[in-house]
């Protein structure tokens, strides 16, 4: 009974999170301000809400090399896609943002020399044509700035996922430090 229901909250959660992910875009687009004002106030809101979840599960801020690269690519990521989101459409910042999965194939293929699966070759080939068909229906000279950032935000994104390997990796203090120095 237990896994049932830790499955169901689990199913609850990928759900919110998807509401959430899809009118984040909409609402960046609504807001007037310039990019590093919605960066700003968007980080402050999670700043607090995180700085809170540390509170009340006792984790200590953690700051070491890792942690504070972390913190670089989740600026970089947090910053692109925020003014791609502004060049571009919504639809097209979010989805290029989800190429990270093929960043990080590249990357561990590049950095730490392990050779990609069949499989992990074959779904990065099927994601990247899916992004390509999805682009061939016209991009918009405005819009390829956008579409650029939000790539580079992707790639960003990526090593964020890959320092969690890391043993001294710690998400939560780089989401911390990041969106603090973001507000």
């Amino acid at each position: 009974m237990e896994t049932a229901k830790k499955k169901n909250h689990g199913v609850i959660f990928v759900l919110l999170s998807a509401i959430c992910f899809s009118i984040g875009g909409l609402f960046l687009k609504m807001v007037p301000w310039n990019a590093l004002s919605i960066n700003g106030g968007r980080a402050l809101i999670s700043a607090v809400i995180l700085a809170c979840y540390m509170k009340a599960t006792h984790h200590k801020l953690v700051v070491n090399k890792q942690v504070l690269l972390g913190s670089v690519c989740l600026l970089g990521e947090m910053i692109l896609y925020v003014y791609a989101n502004q060049l571009t459409t919504a639809a097209n910042a979010i989805i290029l943002q989800f190429t990270a999965p093929i960043f990080i194939i590249l990357f561990m293929w590049i950095f730490f020399h392990q050779r990609p699966r069949r499989l992990d070759i074959l779904t990065c080939a099927v994601v990247f044509g899916g992004i390509i068909l999805f682009f061939i229906d016209g991009l918009s000279g405005g819009g390829m700035l956008g579409n650029l950032l939000a790539v580079g935000s992707g790639a960003f994104y990526a090593v964020v996922f890959m320092l969690e390997a890391f043993p001294e990796g710690d998400s939560l203090s780089s989401m911390v430090i990041t969106h603090s120095f973001c507000a």
